[in-house]
């Protein structure tokens, strides 16, 4: 059975939307797999409000003197 065939299948049955549900998921390993807009080495954990760049904490820390200010994913 190919993945086309498996999916529609899967939709049938559960009665999902399968795109909207993988779109979820991808959106989520994307923002996850994100480096340090400063450093590149570290995984980007901060955030400014609806900014697709982030910061790992140490860069974080030197650029911001209050973490409050962003959002942590």
């Amino acid at each position: 059975m190919s993945l086309k065939e498996s999916l529609r299948k899967l939709k049938e049955n559960e009665k999902l939307s399968v795109k909207k549900e993988v779109k979820k998921e991808l959106k989520k390993i994307k923002k996850n797999s994100q480096k340090c807009i400063i450093c590149k080495n570290q995984q980007a954990r901060y955030f400014l409000k609806g900014a697709i760049y982030g910061y790992c904490k140490n860069c974080a820390l030197e650029n911001f003197s209050d973490l409050s200010y962003l959002q942590k994913k």
